[in-house]
């Protein structure tokens, strides 16, 4: 079958504010018009993460960095169909999304650099080189970390992370390259880093309340992709938004 079969609910057009909440009411209508479908679209990447690392105990880690995206790009090609036609169109999207894996890999790259090697960076200054590189190798015999330090590790792949938080969708749906999407996504973060804020904001409660509540990693994949293409879908894909 070519499509996913879903419960089409009529979807609101595109938000004509770049107000951060136009974005959550945004992304909350494209999810709710198929939310199981989209639940699993957006636990995609973890669940190939969490395979790759057991699969690969100490390479599975650092595989996963720049394989993962891939999926999470696959999951993002969907949600733009979906949003756009009313339908997934799974094989449309897959040839679309095969036509992007090198310039996705080339940003995947990149980006598991700069927020990994940023994470990883940070931890070492917090918790000693040690806890870094058993973190890095998940060498969990060795790794000894309060929550306290995990929180602040995760909550520091935010900074890299946002500077690129258009890139992805700017590779696969606006057909860039790796360097020019990167570079796109560091001008659109500063033109709309008010928006921006509290995005970022809600970013840093869900991946440190995660360290304390762990069941909210069953919401966080959730909110990232659909929020996430809804300020894209704003920024990038829709010229009214641009009044606001």
């Amino acid at each position: 079958m070519s499509t996913m079969a879903v419960s089409i609910r009529p979807i609101p057009p595109v938000p004509v504010s770049a107000d951060f909440r136009h974005w959550l009411a945004r992304a909350w209508s494209l999810y709710r018009a198929a939310p199981f479908t989209g639940w699993l679209l957006a636990m995609l990447p973890m669940i190939g993460e969490l395979v790759l690392q057991l699969a690969v105990p100490v390479a599975g880690t650092l595989l996963s960095k720049v394989l993962v995206p891939l999926l999470g790009g696959w999951a993002l090609v969907l949600v733009h169909r979906r949003a756009t036609t009313g339908a997934y169109g799974v094989r449309a999207g897959s040839v679309a999304w095969t036509g992007r894996i090198p310039a996705l890999l080339v940003l995947a790259l990149a980006s598991a650099v700069l927020v990994f090697g940023f994470q990883m960076l940070v931890l070492a200054l917090i918790a000693g080189a040690d806890q870094a590189r058993a973190a890095a190798l998940q060498d969990m015999d060795a790794l000894d970390l309060s929550r306290w330090q995990v929180a602040g590790m995760l909550a520091s792949g935010l900074l890299p992370s946002l500077l690129l938080l258009f890139a992805p969708a700017q590779v696969l749906l606006g057909g860039r390259s790796a360097p020019a999407a990167a570079a796109d996504s560091l001008r659109a973060v500063v033109r709309w880093r008010v928006p921006l804020l509290p995005f970022a904001g809600m970013a840093v409660v869900l991946l440190l309340a995660v360290v304390w509540v762990p069941l909210v990693l069953l919401v966080l994949p959730v909110v990232f992709l659909y929020a996430g293409y809804a300020a894209w879908e704003c920024v990038f894909g829709a010229p009214a938004c641009h009044a606001g």
